[in-house]
């Protein structure tokens, strides 16, 4: 979970950092019930794509980009639900676990 949150929040950190207009905006929605762990968390970005693909904005690319890849390999081992998108001004990631103890 560590990876999850730690990925996801440095993405939405970073999103933030680089809005150059309007407010600059972080939700983060965490709730867990009956053994299934669900997480939302947007932000507001300004979208830069290379093949529809995200890019980083980080120095030393060739060392950093493996966030999201690394979120959705746990989603996956986990046989979680993982949905990424954008909507306007924001980025959105919402994932559901199930199973946990």
């Amino acid at each position: 979970m560590a990876v999850v949150f730690g990925n996801l929040l440095d993405n939405a950190i970073e999103g933030c950092e680089k809005v150059t207009e309007g407010k600059k905006t972080m939700d983060i929605k965490i709730k867990y019930h009956e053994k299934q762990l669900y997480i939302e968390i947007s932000n507001t970005f300004n979208p830069v794509f290379v093949n529809s693909n995200f890019i980083t904005h980080k120095k030393n690319r060739e060392n950093h980009g493996f966030g999201l890849k690394s979120v959705k390999q746990i989603v996956k081992e986990n046989s979680g639900i993982l949905d990424i998108r954008t909507v306007a001004d924001r980025f959105c990631v919402n994932i559901i676990l199930w199973d946990l103890e």
